[in-house]
């Protein structure tokens, strides 16, 4: 699914797309981890980085996707290096810190 979001849409939907294409973002990758490793490399690049890229970014702050997409994401970025590790949950809003008591 190549759906572009925007701020108006049902944060139900889409979360409920987001978490479907990790799935089937994992399937292609079972099925591409089945090649000979030139093949297998330029599978990645021409299927699965795109569609990894336009996942990441369509929610990079990964408020909307849940832990096993989150997984997935993480999974195939360490193996492949699609975004610096650094970068990697970069936008996550983690709060303030808590007060230390007295």
């Amino acid at each position: 699914m190549k759906t572009k979001f925007t701020k108006g849409m049902n944060p139900t939907i889409i979360t409920k797309d987001l978490n479907e294409s990790c799935t089937t973002l994992l399937k292609k990758y079972l099925e591409v981890q089945n090649l000979g490793s030139l093949e297998y490399f330029k599978k990645v690049d021409e299927i699965i980085k795109p569609e990894w890229l336009r996942i990441y970014t369509e929610d990079m702050e990964l408020k909307s996707i849940n832990s096993k997409s989150i997984k997935i994401l993480l999974r195939l970025n360490l193996s492949h290096k699609f975004v610096p590790l650094y970068l990697f949950g970069l936008f996550i809003d983690i709060g303030q810190a808590p007060e230390m008591p007295g």
